[in-house]
């Protein structure tokens, strides 16, 4: 009753707009109970070949990330990062995809707070930096299993945003970055009114958790961003970015900034005509070829690796 007394005092056009977040809410609900189960069928009927998919988990200091490997460590490695909401299932198609599995170890993860893994501590602000520092033992613990190869990160919308942060972070481990319709322009990344809104206490409390919890991560996006930016030119692997070119919810402007901080020999931009932010569904086709450039770039690196271990 107190809550609803508070949405009234909400001028007209901000109750429609809190009206609209909550059912954009309950879709994101929606997808969210499902997603893992579906994957699992999606895996069991679609895999070929002898890798071997394992549901996992790996623990460090009491906080657990659950995690989906196909294949064998040893290999070249592709870790795949969600974006806010999502889970390691948003990935299922690349891990199943047999192209992909000759070529790597392949490793999708749900990001601290979502899916099975850990939540993070109760806060407002969920910073890159934040769950940077929540993925390094388990970055660290994967590359010592890649017998000198290093990894691959694939990130989707927020999620390319951080694995930006993570090559930035960890150099000696990431060889190579595929960012899909990810914020990394500084000006782009600002949270848009709606954000703002849902971050005010009296929406926040009726927000669907899911929306709610994605919310914590974009409100520090545009601050994470610029924190960010020197970084970009120290960046000396190869950087894919993809983006479609009617995408609402990143702009596709992001594009440009990359080729503003990327250096030019180790930047290629992908961007598709006529395509929304879900390309990763909707065309996968650019991703799996932009993971299988990045991953033949990388093999005579890993051929050397191999070549001096005792």
């Amino acid at each position: 009753m107190r809550a609803r007394r508070m949405l009234t005092a909400f001028p007209m056009r901000w109750r429609i707009a809190l009206l609209l977040l909550l059912f954009a809410g309950c879709a994101v609900v929606s997808v969210e109970q499902n997603p893992g189960n579906q994957a699992d069928a999606y895996l069991a009927e679609h895999h070929r070949g002898d890798a071997k998919v394992r549901h996992q988990q790996f623990q460090r200091d009491a906080t657990t990330l659950a995690y989906v490997s196909v294949g064998e460590p040893g290999q070249p490695l592709v870790v795949f990062v969600h974006g806010t909401p999502g889970r390691w299932s948003d990935f299922v198609h690349f891990l199943a995809a047999p192209e992909l599995q000759a070529q790597a170890y392949l490793v999708s993860l749900d990001r601290p707070g979502w899916g099975e893994s850990s939540p993070v501590p109760v806060a407002r602000r969920v910073t890159l930096a934040m769950q940077s520092q929540r993925l390094a033992p388990f970055l660290q613990t994967l590359a010592a299993q890649s017998d000198g190869c290093g990894m691959v990160l694939v990130g989707h919308s927020l999620g390319g945003s951080l694995v930006a942060r993570l090559a930035m972070d960890y150099p000696q481990w990431v060889r190579g970055v595929v960012i899909i319709a990810g914020s990394i322009d500084p000006e782009l990344g600002r949270p848009r009114w709606y954000n703002t809104l849902a971050s005010l206490p009296p929406v926040r409390w009726l927000t669907p958790k899911p929306l709610a919890q994605a919310n914590t991560e974009i409100m520090p996006l545009h601050d994470d961003l610029l924190a960010m930016e020197p970084a970009w030119a120290q960046l000396d692997i190869p950087v894919t970015y993809i983006q479609g070119l009617t995408d609402r919810l990143v702009s596709p402007r992001n594009a440009h900034y990359a080729r503003t901080v990327v250096a030019a020999a180790q930047l290629q931009v992908v961007e598709v005509p006529e395509q929304g932010h879900f390309l990763i569904w909707d065309q996968p086709h650019w991703v799996s070829e932009a993971i299988s450039a990045t991953l033949l770039r990388l093999r005579s690196a890993c051929a050397v690796s191999a070549g001096v271990r005792p």
